[in-house]
Order: C-alpha cells, then sequence, then structure tokens
C-alpha cells in the first residue's frame, strides 16, 4: 500500500475493523494489498456496464451512485463519504456488470481492495470474509429498505426531513441539484423545501 498519511491509514483500519475483520493477521495482509487512487471532481470511479474490479474506502471526499435513465438523464441512487466501504456487493456476488457508474464529488482519495485480492483471502480465511462480506450485505439491505419505503410511501418534506434525521452530511456537503435527484424532486422543489424547513 502507497504510504499517505496516519489518518488515512487510521480511517481505513478502522472501517475494515467496523465489519468485523479483527484478526489482525488479516487486517495487516489487507492493509498492506492496498490500492491508493485519487480522483478529481467529476472523475468517473467505476461505470455502469463494467466489471466488478475491487471495493474501495473512502479516505477523503465524496462519490455519488447514480443510474443514466433512457432518456439520458442521471438520477442518483446514494451518496458516501469518508470512513464508508463503496462497490458493488450484488454485482461481485452475482458475477454482474456494475449497474450504476459510481462518480468523485470533489477531489476523492481511495483505499481499493482489488477483487483479486478478496477471492485470495475467501481461501485463506474463509470464515473471516464471509462475516465481512454478511456484515457489508446487512448495512446494505437496511440502508436499502429504508430508502425505498421513504421514496415509496413520503412527500416531498417527508423525504427531505428524512435525509435530515439520516443523512445530514448530505444536506450540507451536496450540490443541492445532486440532492434533489436523490429524493426524486425538482431543484426548485427542493429550495421550497428548504426555506421552509429553516424558517
Amino acid at each position: 500500500m502507497t504510504t499517505r498519511t496516519h489518518q488515512d491509514i487510521e480511517i481505513v483500519s478502522n472501517t475494515i475493523f467496523k465489519y468485523l475483520i479483527s484478526n489482525q493477521e488479516l487486517l495487516n495482509h489487507v492493509m498492506h494489498h492496498l490500492e491508493y487512487q485519487e480522483f478529481n471532481d467529476g472523475e468517473l470511479i467505476a461505470y455502469a456496464g463494467q466489471n466488478v474490479d475491487g471495493f474501495s474506502i473512502i479516505s477523503s471526499g465524496r462519490v455519488r451512485y447514480y443510474y443514466t435513465m433512457l432518456d439520458g438523464k442521471e438520477r442518483n441512487k446514494a451518496f458516501f463519504t469518508q470512513g464508508q466501504l463503496i462497490g458493488s456487493l450484488s454485482a461481485y456476488l452475482t458475477s454482474q456488470a456494475l449497474p450504476f457508474s459510481i462518480q468523485a464529488l470533489g477531489n476523492v482519495r481511495l483505499y481499493k481492495i482489488p477483487i483479486k485480492l478478496v477471492e485470495s483471502l475467501r481461501e485463506k480465511y474463509p470464515t473471516e470474509v464471509e462475516l465481512f462480506i454478511g456484515r457489508v450485505a446487512k448495512e446494505l439491505f437496511i440502508r436499502n429498505e429504508q430508502r425505498e419505503a421513504m421514496l415509496l410511501t413520503a412527500n416531498a418534506e417527508q423525504r427531505y426531513h428524512w435525509v435530515l434525521m439520516n443523512e445530514p452530511w448530505i444536506v450540507d456537503q451536496v450540490a443541492q441539484y445532486h440532492l434533489a435527484s436523490y429524493l426524486g424532486i425538482e431543484a426548485e422543489s427542493l429550495s421550497r423545501i428548504k426555506k421552509k424547513f429553516s424558517d
């Protein structure tokens, strides 16, 4: 792994540890084989249709997942920030192509866990790696189910309130038009809602 900052290493190791990789030998092995990457604002980290080539931990910056619709419009699926793991676990587990694109919002630093490393670790540490995958899958399932319920059952104001309560950093750090797309509303409507909440 390319040496960066002590803070980077701490963020990455804490994220890995969060997913129950407490085996020190395994943790050291993963940390040693991480691939350091930097992306500029607007740069694609991964694109829809490509094969999954790894998972990454954000050490600095923010990213978005988005779908490109048939009419060419983009629809935001999710946002991630420092200390979070990104990539498509479902595409990896089903051997399918990435269903969405991942883009840097501002300058981003990542530490990538290559698929070849994941596969080798599944052979050497099957219990720990399956536990890791299970914990990530559980977190994603809960997040997706909550967001689906929010989008299908809540009105625009309730959706915005949900984000304020569950993902407040998005409101502060993501451009309004991206947030509007995430909530499934127009930017003008979001502006009115934000004004109402601030009054």
